[in-house]
């Protein structure tokens, strides 16, 4: 039995260890510094993910900066209400504030609510002051401002000259009947 050799329990264990199962380094248990470990490897984590993010945020945003909203489709649109129409306004005839000046010609019609005596009274009181914003309007553009399939633009833009000068009712909406542009 000389092949068997006999150890002292303090040897098997490998040194001093008192049987309470924590280890202390330095002044502070190991169970914090494992804390603190996985704690800094949580953050590192969250730092590197925002990082990339924030990059790759910033390289998918270097396309066009200046998009225009595509206009509303008629087959979204609900059904328009029935409307009285005034054509006081006569055909407008002006010349473009192009340098090389184009002539407009333009009919439009003023859609109202249907049997409002007011805004008709209204809009008869008006009609220079109206004629003449809308002559304005139409002179201060360009041709390419005009032709360029801004339409529902135009349009919007003569609602809102037209109702900044009423006070009892508002315009509905603005039909251009006829548009033909003649370079001078």
């Amino acid at each position: 039995m000389s092949d068997e050799e006999v150890f002292p329990d303090d040897d098997i264990t490998g040194g001093d260890d008192d049987g309470v199962g924590s280890q202390k380094v330095g002044f502070l248990p190991a169970i914090v510094i494992t804390i603190l470990k996985y704690v800094a490897l949580g953050l590192g984590a969250v730092l590197f993910i925002v990082t990339v993010v924030v990059i790759t945020v910033g390289i998918l945003d270097k396309g066009q900066k200046n998009q225009q909203y595509p206009e509303a489709s008629t087959a979204y649109e609900g059904k328009q209400d029935i409307m009285d129409w005034w054509s006081g306004i006569e055909d407008i005839r002006t010349t473009t504030a192009d340098e090389q000046s184009y002539t407009v010609l333009v009919t439009i019609k003023i859609g109202y609510e249907k049997n409002d005596k007011a805004i008709l009274t209204e809009l008869n009181a008006r009609q220079p002051t109206l004629q003449e914003d809308v002559l304005n309007y139409f002179s201060s553009q360009t041709v390419n401002y005009l032709r360029s399939g801004r339409n529902s633009y135009v349009k919007s833009e003569l609602k809102e000259i037209i109702n900044n000068q009423l006070s009892s009712s508002q315009i509905k909406d603005v039909v251009i009947y006829d548009f033909q542009t003649i370079q001078m």
